[in-house]
This record gives structure tokens, sequence and C-alpha cells, in this order.
């Protein structure tokens, strides 16, 4: 089989080698995150590692919810304050309506009481005029002819008459003086009514408009209220990113220079191996002495390619590919228990294990390197005793085996 299928690395092991747990970022202060923040930086100064690590920061769908949001907060606000001026502008206008309504009263007020003084001197005319008339028709001829046997002569009587006549008519242009200036004033009342009608239909509609202008305001602010509230959850949300991402980039140097550290021990144990192995003179010296050196060399390809990094490791040492997975491996080229039989080189393997899911489907491999050790990879390269090994992946009732490729 040629095609290498990932295995997932055990959560544990005999010794607790595998990688401590993430802990939680629930408390961590904004003090305590700077302090982190400069931990990581004074961390990056210190200690190379492999590839840049990224800079600490929210997830981008958190960040472009943020960057909406505020946009939406802004937009609102702007809003507001637009309706906030328009409502100004309504007050002002229905302020200054009813000044006029106020003014138009008073006008009205004082029409009316002019009309009633005019009413009144009209009454007072007509009374007047109605006596003198009612006078001069009970008398009948007499006021005539008391003028025309008065007059001593026809100039006189032709004066006597005139001036009766100019009397009677000033009576009668006085009245109807009255009666066109009351008329006036009533025009004039009629149309400050008028007037004040429109007023009050303007005062209506602009109450109308600044009423609608309020439930506007009062519905944006509820909507403001809620994007505030919105802005300043996703700005919590962010700033918990941030913060997890610092802790995770932080472990995530902690582990790498873990790694360093257990593959340095790791090639130094192989590089002793190998020594003791080539000094020893064994049959298997040469290919087994090249593969024990090869595992202090190959790095780890990363957590779950156990066997991949067995097949580096023999084709870094000039031994082939072998290819596939730990139980391909394990049923191809595994086929020896014996504990006397067991070289340096070797693959050592099993066909399944209980602590991972993969682990029970693929099995585990690594590479026996003398002395009583194996390493092999979980993430990084490791090295433990071959006993606690076989213990370890023996655990769900399988056999461990061991033998070349």
């Amino acid at each position: 089989m040629s095609q290498t299928i990932r295995e997932g690395r055990p959560d544990a092991t005999p010794h607790g080698e595998a990688p401590a747990p993430h802990s939680s970022l629930r408390g961590l202060s904004r003090r305590g995150f700077l302090r982190l923040a400069c931990g990581l930086g004074l961390a990056a100064l210190a200690t190379p590692v492999t590839g840049a690590l990224a800079r600490p920061s929210a997830s981008q769908s958190t960040l472009d919810a943020l960057a909406d949001a505020q946009a939406q907060l802004d937009a609102a606000q702007a809003e507001l304050d637009r309706l906030g001026d328009e409502y100004e502008k309504l007050a002002a206008q229905l302020s200054e309506t009813m000044g006029k309504i106020e003014d138009v009263n008073g006008q009205i007020s004082d029409t009316e009481a002019e009309i009633r003084r005019k009413e009144e001197e009209l009454q007072r005319k007509k009374e007047l005029l109605a006596a003198r008339v009612n006078a001069n028709y009970k008398a009948g001829d007499t006021n005539f002819l008391e003028v025309l046997m008065a007059s001593s002569s026809f100039e006189e009587l032709t004066s006597n008459i005139y001036y009766m006549n100019k009397v009677t008519q000033a009576n009668v242009a006085l009245i109807d003086e009255v009666t066109r200036a009351k008329q006036a004033l009533d025009n004039t009342k009629a149309q400050l009514e008028s007037q004040k009608a429109q007023l009050e239909d303007l005062k209506a509609s602009q109450a109308s408009d600044l009423e609608a202008m309020q439930a506007k305001q009062v519905e944006t602010q509820n909507m403001l209220a809620g994007l505030s509230s919105e802005v300043q959850e996703l700005m919590a949300q962010r700033d918990a990113e941030i913060l997890a991402s610092a802790k995770a980039e932080q472990e995530e140097r902690e582990r790498a220079e873990a790694a360093r550290a257990a593959a340095a021990a790791s090639s130094s144990q192989a590089a002793s191996a190998g020594a003791a192995l080539a000094g020893s003179g064994g049959s298997a010296s040469g290919k087994g002495a090249a593969i024990v050196a090869a595992c202090g060399r190959v790095p780890s390809p990363g957590a779950g390619y156990c066997a991949m990094w067995v097949s580096q490791v023999y084709q870094a040492a000039g031994c082939g590919y072998p290819g596939g997975n730990a139980v391909d491996q394990y049923y191809s080229f595994c086929t020896s228990s014996n504990r006397s039989a067991i070289q340096p080189g070797m693959l050592v393997a099993v066909p399944s294990h209980p602590h991972t899911v993969a682990g029970r489907i693929y099995g585990h491999v690594g590479i026996y390197v003398g002395g009583g050790m194996v390493m092999d990879n979980i993430g990084y390269i490791r090295t433990i005793g071959l006993d606690s090994w076989i213990s370890y992946y023996q655990a769900g009732g399988v056999t461990a085996r061991w033998g070349f490729a």
C-alpha cells in the first residue's frame, strides 16, 4: 500500500510525554495580557523558531462583524443628529406659528371691540334719525309752513329750505359713514378669522410633523442603544480572541522549544546508540547504524504522521521508502515478537491501540535504536524505553512486533 494515511498521536504515554493541554484564558486580565504580550516579544528575540508565528489577532469574522456593527452605529448616530437638527427647526417653526396665531387673536379682539363701538354708535345715529323723521311725520307740513311764513323774502325761503335738506342729508350721511366703517371692520375681522384658520391648520400640521419626528428620534435612539451593545459585545469578543491568540502563540513557542530540545536529546542518544552499534561489529551494523543515525537527523513531519517519519528515516539512511501507514508496515515488515531477535534499525509497531481514534484504526510505529530504547514521532521526536512502549501500545490486547523494512 503506497498511500500514507495520517495516524493520530497518543493522548498520553506511560511517562506523560504527551503535551500539556491548553490552559484556559478565562480570568486573564488586560494587565496579564500586556505581560503576556511583552513575554512573547522577548521570546521572539531570544528564541529562534522555524517559521514565523502569526501576530496575535482576533478572527476575521469577528473583525468584519465589529467593523460592520461600528459602521451601522456611526450611521445611526449621524441619523440621530440629523433628526435632532430637523426637530429643532420644526420646533422653531411651530413656535413662530403659535406666535402669529397669538398676534392674530389680539387683532381679532381689537377689531371685535371696535365693531362693538361702531355698532353702538350706529344704533344711536339710527335712533336719532328715526326720532327726527317721526317728529316731522307727526307735525305734517307744519315745519314747512313755519319756514314759509317766517321767510321775509323768496331768497330767505330758498335758503331755509336748502339748510333743512342739508341737515337731513348730513344725518343720513353720518349713518352711512358709520355703516361703512362697521362693514370695513367686519371685512377685517373675516380676513383675520381666515388668517387664523390657516395658521391653526399650519400649527396642526407642524405639531403632527413634530410628533412624527419625536417618534423617529425614539426609534433611532433605541436602535443606537442596541447597536452600541452589539459593538461592545463584539469588542469584548475581539479582545478575548486576541488574548487567546497570544496565549496560543506563547504555547506554540513553548512546544516548539520542547520539540527542539527533545530532538537534540534524541539525536544525541541516536548518535551514541549508532556508535555503540558500530563498535559492536554485529551483522546489522551497516544498515542498522545508518537507520539509527538518520533517526537523529530527520525532524517530525507533524503530529499523526508516525509512519511517514519512519519512511523518511529509512529514505535518509539510503534504505528505501517503506511507505504506507503503521498497520501496513506492521503486517508487511514486523514478523517477530522475540526480544532476542530485535536489532537496532528495526521497525517496532502495533496494528491498533486504544488511546486515539486514529490509533484504533491505523496503529502506531517507531524504530528501535538499541540500548532498550525506541524513537517515534508523536508530534515531536521522542525517545522512550522499549518496555514502556510495548506496555503502553499493547493495552488493547494486540502484540507488538518488529522487523526491518
